[in-house]
C-alpha cells in the first residue's frame, strides 16, 4: 500500500525529444497532467499522493504512466532510461500507517525496473528482450545490492556479460553483493543475437524513524530526559548521545540546550536526530501554613522537603520555620 511517491525519469536528450505522457492506463487514482513536469530536457519529474489521504494497493506490474519519446539520433546503439531522484527531489515511495497515537510515514524499499531504447539495430529473432530488471539497493553504502533479470525470446541458453563501477564484471544472470552504481548487461542467445540493458543500484538512506518524549532539566542541572520510540531499520539499535553516559533509548543526564543522538541499526544505517532540552527554572513550593493570630511567636511554616537550599528572612536554613512574630516573612 502506498500513499505517495516521487521520482524522476532520465533519458538522453541528445538522442530523444520528449513527446508526452500517456496517463490513460494509470492505476494511480487522480493521476494526471498536474503530476508530472519536464523540468529540463532529459529530466521528467513526477509526484503523486493519494487524494483520499489513505493508502492504495497496486497489483504487480501496474502501469503508472507511459512516457512517449521521439527518436532524433542517427547513431545506432543502446540508450538507457533510468529512474532516480534529483537535486532536492528524492526517489521515494511512502506508506502511511497508524502507530497509535500518531500516523507515521514509512519509506518503502524500492525495486526498480530500468531499461532503455535500442536505436539502429535489428530486432532479435524471437523478440529477444530483457523484460524485467529488478534492483535491490545497497544499504547505506554497504555492498548488499542486487540485480535480478528476466530474459525472454531468442534461442536459449543465454550468456551474460556485465560491466559496472571500478572495473566490475560478471557472467551470471543475476548479481548480488553490489555497491552503488550503474551496471550494464549484454545478453547473447545461441544464434548470436544480443540485447542490452542497464540498471542503477542506489544506496538507501536510513530507514530508522524516531519519536521523542522530552522532559526539561531543572535550573540548569544535567537531569533532563529524552526517551525515544523507534520504528523501521533492523534490530538491534546502537545509541550514541552527545551528553550523558546512556547507551540505550533513554537518557536522563542531559543539561539544557541542543543535543544529538546517533542511532545505528544492525544493517549499518545511521540516523542522527537533533533535539532541545528546555531549562525549567520554576520551583513549585507546597506550603503548609499556620496563621498567627495571637502574637505569641508560635506560628510556623513547613515546606515539603526536596533537594533545595533554604534561606528565611528571619534566619534559619531548614524546611520548617517556627516561632514567627507578627509581620511578613520570606
Amino acid at each position: 500500500m502506498i500513499s505517495s511517491m516521487q521520482f524522476a525519469v532520465y533519458y538522453d536528450a541528445a538522442a530523444f525529444d520528449f513527446a508526452g505522457v500517456d496517463v490513460s492506463g494509470s492505476f494511480l487514482p487522480g493521476f494526471g497532467v498536474v503530476n508530472y513536469n519536464l523540468s529540463a530536457p532529459g529530466y521528467l519529474k513526477t509526484s503523486w499522493f493519494d487524494p483520499t489521504a489513505n493508502s492504495v494497493t497496486l497489483p504487480d506490474s501496474a502501469v503508472l504512466f507511459s512516457v512517449c519519446l521521439k527518436v532524433k539520433t542517427n547513431t545506432p546503439g543502446f540508450y538507457p532510461l533510468h529512474i532516480d531522484g534529483g537535486p532536492g527531489f528524492p526517489f521515494e515511495v511512502i506508506q502511511m500507517v497508524l502507530i497509535p497515537p500518531d500516523w507515521v510515514f514509512i519509506e518503502l524499499p524500492l525495486a526498480q525496473q530500468i531499461g532503455g531504447v535500442s536505436v539502429g539495430t535489428a530486432v532479435p529473432a524471437g523478440d529477444l528482450a530483457v523484460t524485467s530488471t529488478c534492483v535491490a539497493k545497497s544499504t547505506c553504502g554497504a555492498a548488499v545490492g542486487g540485480i535480478s533479470l528476466e530474459v525472454t525470446g531468442g534461442q536459449t541458453p543465454y550468456t551474460y556479460a556485465w560491466s559496472g563501477p571500478n572495473g566490475f564484471s560478471a557472467s551470471t544472470e543475476d548479481l548480488s553483493g553490489l555497491s552503488g552504481g550503474v551496471y550494464t548487461v549484454t545478453v547473447t542467445d545461441q544464434n548470436g543475437l544480443t540485447v542490452s540493458a542497464q540498471a542503477l543500484v542506489a544506496a538507501t538512506a536510513s530507514g530508522v524513524y524516531v519519536q521523542k518524549s522530552l522532559t526539561p532539566a531543572i535550573c540548569g542541572q544535567a537531569d533532563g530526559c529524552a526517551t525515544l520510540t523507534l520504528f523501521g531499520g533492523q534490530l538491534p539499535y546502537q545509541f550514541v548521545w552527545s551528553a550523558g553516559t546512556s547507551q540505550t533509548d533513554e537518557n536522563c543526564e542531559l543539561p539544557p540546550g541542543i543535543h544529538t543522538v546517533s542511532i545505528t541499526d544492525a544493517s549499518g544505517c545511521t540516523r542522527i536526530d537533533t533535539f532541545e532540552i528546555q531549562n525549567d527554572t520554576v520551583i513549585n513550593v507546597n506550603l503548609a501554613t499556620q496563621h498567627i493570630y495571637d502574637c505569641n511567636g508560635t506560628g510556623s511554616v513547613t515546606i515539603t522537603p526536596g533537594n533545595y537550599l533554604y534561606a528565611w528572612s528571619g534566619g534559619g536554613a531548614r524546611p520548617r520555620k517556627t516561632a514567627f512574630t507578627r509581620g511578613f516573612t520570606k
